[in-house]
């Protein structure tokens, strides 16, 4: 019986410290053919190939194994006085492994033990998870990408054109860095997985986003996304559904405006989006459970109310009305609505914003007001060269008695 897993030795005899668990074979079995031998504990690994046995009968003191479920477990042995400490193992094998070993406790032997073999290297060649490519002629064009990667990062000399089908094959990968490229397209594969950081900085991107069907795993695992220096036009709408970003960096895009649900981020803390074409932030800003913990939009031609298109307080028509209901209703998440709705109203239940009063609303009806900085972010960042600190925050009225109500602010 053979496990694959990451081992550690540790003498207890001379109250060694625990090292670094490094890639090995614990495996149980004969050395001779002859059953009537005793079976032993045999752990090889990639700094010792050839390996230790340990007699097991009447030689281990205790099994630690509460963490099995999880691929850990430690084998306490009575002779020499040393601790096998078992880690990233698949739980199942493992399971099997111990039990292999009480039975042999209890009666002296198994009936699944074969004669240990030799430990081939393969077998214990430490597994590759991150790799950095510099150059082109480092780039596997014939071999592929190792599929225990979980670090990727190709450096702008390979100068890719397009983003490697294979690179949205590599189940286990939590970082992505193709920064410096000449990337135009985002493969929609590349949604599907499970990353944590993805840079995708000075490319050449003009759209972000996922495909139409399906839900997308990356949404639910990303932290860092930096799409900076690229060609967006517009906000990426997909952002406000990726509940556990924590940083966004959009800076030198074309991005028009700021989308309102990017509020209804909980762990956002750094927002950075200078050097675009922003004239507004969005008044749901202000909703937000606690502050930005750095807000930059600095170097955006904020120009405040004289710039903002204000309609007349008048009574909304009744399709305004009932969006609105809708939009509460959902609280601005349309994936159940899809069926329901025609197109055009789902893109106004999209681009809902926040009232003065806190509800959602699809009226035109808009007003500016000054804001400083200090209400949304801890680190205040001026937004041009004179060091001013007050951005105009542009505000959807919902109804005539919330225009008289708030008038105060405007």
């Amino acid at each position: 019986m053979k496990l694959s897993c990451n081992v550690t030795v540790l003498d207890l005899q001379y109250n060694s410290k625990k090292g670094k668990a490094v890639k090995g074979i614990v495996s149980v079995g004969y050395y001779s053919r002859d059953k009537s031998s005793d079976p032993f504990l045999h752990v090889a690994s990639s700094h010792d190939r050839v390996g230790a046995k340990y007699k097991i009968s009447k030689n281990i003191e205790t099994i630690f194994a509460k963490g099995c479920d999880q691929g850990r477990a430690t084998i306490r042995l009575k002779e020499p006085r040393k601790d096998v400490m078992i880690s990233g193992a698949n739980n199942v094998e493992l399971k099997q492994l111990l039990q292999c070993i009480s039975t042999i406790l209890k009666t002296g032997s198994a009936p699944e033990l074969t004669v240990l073999k030799a430990i081939h290297r393969n077998d214990v060649k430490p597994t590759k998870t991150k790799l950095i490519i510099r150059e082109r002629h480092e780039y596997p064009v014939t071999s592929s990408f190792p599929s225990t990667l979980q670090e990727l990062t190709i450096l702008p000399s390979c100068q890719l054109k397009r983003i490697d089908r294979r690179i949205s094959q590599l189940s286990n990968l939590k970082v992505l860095c193709l920064s410096g490229h000449k990337i135009v397209a985002i493969d929609p594969a590349l949604f599907s997985l499970k990353l944590s950081m993805l840079d995708l900085s000075s490319n050449m991107i003009t759209d972000f986003q996922p495909p139409v069907d399906g839900a997308p795993e990356l949404f639910d695992f990303i932290s860092k996304l930096d799409l900076s220096k690229n060609q967006l036009s517009s906000f990426p709408e997909c952002i406000h559904r990726m509940s556990n970003l924590s940083s966004i960096n959009l800076s030198f895009n074309q991005i028009p405006s700021i989308h309102p649900q990017v509020s209804c981020l909980p762990r956002l803390d750094e927002f950075k989006i200078t050097q675009n074409e922003i004239l507004f932030l969005p008044y749901s800003l202000m909703f937000r459970k606690r502050k930005f913990r750095v807000l930059d939009v600095s170097c955006n031609p904020l120009t405040g109310g004289s710039e903002c298109p204000v309609e007349s307080d008048t009574i909304p028509p009744l399709t305004t009305i009932s969006l609105d209901a809708i939009c509460n209703f959902v609280q601005g998440d349309v994936q159940g609505l899809a069926e329901l709705l025609p197109r055009h109203l789902l893109h106004e239940i999209k681009q809902a914003n926040r009232c003065c009063c806190g509800k959602l609303t699809t009226s035109k009806t808009q007003k500016v007001f000054k804001c400083s900085l200090q209400k949304l972010s801890e680190t205040v960042i001026s937004i041009d060269f004179a060091g001013t600190t007050y951005v105009p925050l542009k505000v959807c009225i919902c109804s005539s008695r919330c225009a008289s109500t708030y008038s105060n602010l405007f």
